[in-house]
């Protein structure tokens, strides 16, 4: 038995012996993965990225999109599939930061197998954008308002450093969530918190993580107990505080929740 044998006997889990291919590292994060990539094909991967309308919307509604100098900052990018599809459109300056461990290794991996030219950060997106940082020139939040626990002071912090801003999420709806069977045990209103900016009082509306959810390899949630969420007419009152101007809003919604899409900006009309 040769020696190359016996080290790859000993330590199986250090290496992968197949014809080496781009499957190989996707399998890596086998389970993990949201849409279980470890089970398509690049071309299907590739289909799944193009299906997701809303970095098309990016490079439609911001007129500088495809500008080379036009700097993306992504927050909360999961596995990577909206940089992709950001990249695939026309953006070619993109920073994407990722909290989650096994998410940013997902990121790793998509980025290897479509030669993505964006730059992945490993850590808080939120110590990120208090830093002494290079404005962007569009915040892409998909999936991360609902996570926070201060949304209207991350909203704050992107309209003092970024001109444009991308938001896809959930937005609080008594009588939609009053209705969920799952998620009306979540919210619990005696919690919620008010806050006072711009002459209006804004509800920061509670919600709770399922303590089950959070064991699962795919929670993509955030890193406390809870999260407030906000209703689409206080969010919208933020924004238009922050002097945020909505080029379009696309209705959305997920799992019987009400979401949006919002595309706003600061630049002169």
């Amino acid at each position: 038995m040769s020696g190359y044998d016996v080290i790859s006997d000993k330590f199986p889990d250090r290496y992968v012996l197949d014809l080496p291919r781009d499957a190989n590292a996707i399998a890596l994060q086998r389970g993990g993965w949201k849409f279980s990539y470890e089970t398509k094909s690049e071309a299907e991967i590739r289909e799944s990225i193009a299906s997701d309308g809303r970095p098309l919307f990016c490079s439609m509604f911001f007129p500088n999109f495809a500008d080379s100098d036009y700097r993306v900052l992504e927050l909360g990018p999961s596995d990577g599939y909206n940089t992709a599809g950001l990249e695939f459109h026309g953006a070619s300056n993109i920073l994407s930061i990722e909290s989650n461990v096994d998410a940013f290794q997902r990121c790793l991996i998509l980025k290897n197998v479509f030669g993505l030219k964006a730059k992945f950060l490993l850590g808080d997106f939120l110590k990120y954008l208090h830093a002494d940082i290079e404005a962007p020139d569009l915040i892409y939040a998909s999936g991360v308002l609902y996570h926070l626990t201060d949304p209207v002071a991350f909203l704050r912090r992107c309209g003092e450093v970024s001109p444009d801003l991308f938001l896809w999420t959930f937005v609080h709806d008594e009588e939609a969530i009053r209705a969920h069977e799952y998620e009306t045990r979540l919210f619990v209103p005696q919690d919620d918190e008010t806050v006072h900016i711009f002459g209006r009082a804004i509800t920061c509306h509670r919600r709770y993580y399922d303590a089950e959810l959070v064991q699962d390899r795919k929670f993509a949630g955030g890193v406390r107990a809870y999260a407030n969420w906000l209703s689409r007419p206080d969010l919208l009152a933020v924004l238009e505080g922050l002097g945020y101007r909505v080029l379009r809003m696309i209705d959305d919604g997920y799992s019987g929740l009400p979401a949006v899409n919002i595309f706003a900006t600061r630049r002169p009309a």
